[in-house]
């Protein structure tokens, strides 16, 4: 496989391992948007608390919000990322079919010009005469 086209296709892989992080990520952001939701509404809900529950319904909710924040640091760090391939249109399969197609054709072609090259001796023609193909 030439160069471009595994680079091509080490590029495509990463757009894909990037795009299925960030999914990822945003549905664990909803898993822990959905906790919170659940906590607070034991929280409203529950005629009466005690001491410990209340701790424990705290607790709970401090750590999700806590992996919350994780989660949504991570999502920042990607934002880039995301943008650049949404902006470049890099993650669309046309895209990919094209570069391919288009670094195939440019190899294909750049093996018929090297069957077919040809080098006009300029100095030294008594070694190599005219022309070297």
């Amino acid at each position: 496989m030439c160069k471009s086209l595994k680079y091509a296709t080490d590029l495509f892989d990463i757009i894909t391992i990037v795009k299925d992080e960030w999914e990822k990520l945003r549905n664990y952001l909803s898993i822990a948007d959905k906790k919170i939701l659940d906590v607070e509404h034991y929280i409203e809900i529950s005629k009466s608390l005690n001491a410990s529950q209340g701790y424990n319904s705290y607790k709970l909710l401090k750590d999700i919000l806590e992996d919350r924040r994780r989660i949504k640091d991570q999502i920042s760090e990607l934002q880039p990322l995301i943008k650049v391939i949404e902006e470049s249109n890099l993650n669309t399969s046309k895209v990919m079919g094209s570069l391919y197609q288009s670094i195939k054709d440019k190899n294909r072609i750049s093996k018929d010009e090297e069957n077919n090259r040809k080098y006009n001796v300029r100095v030294l023609k008594e070694l190599f005469g005219e022309t070297i193909q």
